[in-house]
């Protein structure tokens, strides 16, 4: 058996970024951009109203005040994308609503609700700043400037900014296509009624989810079998993917098979068990250019295996530097103990208390057990030399 870290070495050592592409816009959410963008136009593109009233020369409003008014001609209506027709000289005004382009000569706006209107006159009792209510022509953005950096992750908010800017694609590194299967004779599906000695499929959801989390494509291979035939054709429809996951099958039992058939079609094998609980019976191999996991058929062995190894692989394919997720110190509430020799992953409710990070067991942790899963938002890590960590006691915490 390997530790953790050598495991994580092994893993990331194998992984390559994905490829880039040229990836339609609201494909592009969630994903890593491969490269800087950079502004191929001023925004906002030209001068424009920030408000609904009258493009004015500010120049000719100084010596306005509410005892003495200033009358402006109102020579023009600007509904926005409309292009000006007019050009403002002394004593005059037009109309503008928001995001009109300014006309020429015009350098202020006043706000509608400020100004008295009869018929083509214009009426206000204030002076109006130069550039006040209006949007200078990029003031936002200057066309050539970087707006976004290689390696920044596309937002809702990106996308906003890349669709003002013109881009109906970028350039990022896609999507990981995954494929899950779950094996075991004991397992069926989950709209199927429970008969004696039969359990819902759990593990393909769980799995399903937290790779939907981390943005991958997701290919469903159903069950297999403990049966060598019925292992052979969806292994062989799994390996076509970036990565592979099997649930269950990888133990040392007459019935765990998986490695039996990973060996016959040409799988790797670069570790098999990690000093690890839940989780000892990983596997992690590859075949040309799919990563290969065999996952623990536990449910919680499953999604430790998953936060601690595979979350690697989906994160460096995807484009990040640092795949590695980082721990928190948080003080214990309650005595916690393990077995030496393995890094103990302990399901655990993480929370503050005035202002001060504790943590706590989330409930039982036999490893087939889900509530205790259900209501954890982290793992608490026990290192390979601890038997007993007192209550009050700092310990690392993996957040969820």
């Amino acid at each position: 058996m390997i530790s953790v870290e050598e495991a994580q070495k092994i893993i990331l050592e194998n992984t390559k970024p994905s490829s880039p592409k040229r990836i339609p816009l609201m494909d592009s959410l969630g994903l890593i951009l491969a490269e800087d963008v950079y502004a191929n136009t001023d925004l906002p593109p030209f001068t424009s109203s920030a408000m609904d009233g009258f493009a004015i020369r500010s120049t000719d409003t100084k010596i306005a005040s509410s005892s003495s008014p200033l009358s402006l001609k109102l020579i023009e209506d600007l509904p926005a994308g409309t292009i000006p027709k007019k050009v403002l000289i002394p004593g005059t005004c037009t109309r503008i609503m928001t995001g009109a382009l300014l006309p020429k000569g015009a350098d202020a706006v006043v706000m509608a609700e400020e100004t008295e209107v009869e018929g083509r006159e214009v009426r206000m009792r204030r002076p109006v700043a130069f550039a006040e209510n209006i949007r200078l022509q990029g003031e936002d953005v200057k066309k050539g400037k970087l707006v976004l950096s290689k390696g920044t992750v596309v937002t809702p908010q990106a996308i906003g900014l890349l669709a003002a800017l013109g881009f109906d694609r970028v350039c990022a590194f896609p999507k990981a296509r995954v494929a899950i299967l779950s094996t075991g004779d004991e397992l069926i599906p989950i709209s199927r009624r429970l008969s004696r000695g039969k359990i819902r499929d759990s593990n393909s959801y769980t799995l399903e989810a937290l790779l939907k989390k981390e943005n991958a494509e997701v290919i469903r291979l159903g069950i297999a079998k403990d049966s060598l035939d019925s292992l052979r054709g969806k292994i062989k429809k799994g390996l076509r993917s970036d990565l592979f996951l099997v649930a269950g099958g990888v133990s040392v039992g007459t019935h765990d098979l998986v490695k039996t058939i990973f060996r016959e079609m040409g799988v790797k094998e670069l570790f098999w068990k990690v000093r690890i609980k839940p989780g000892k019976p990983i596997f992690f191999g590859k075949k040309g250019g799919t990563l290969v996991f065999g996952l623990p058929g536990n449910p919680a062995s499953s999604f430790v295996s998953f936060e601690i190894f595979v979350r690697l692989v989906l994160r460096k394919k995807m484009g990040e530097s640092n795949p590695l997720s980082p721990f928190q110190k948080a003080v214990l509430t309650q005595d916690l103990s393990h077995q030496e020799g393995r890094v103990d992953f302990i399901r655990a409710i993480a929370e503050k208390d005035n202002g001060a990070l504790e943590v706590r067991s989330s409930g039982v942790q036999g490893s087939h057990c889900l509530s205790s899963l259900a209501r954890c938002n982290a793992l608490i890590r026990l290192d390979e030399g601890v038997s007993r960590v007192p209550k009050g006691k700092e310990v690392e915490v993996l957040f969820l």
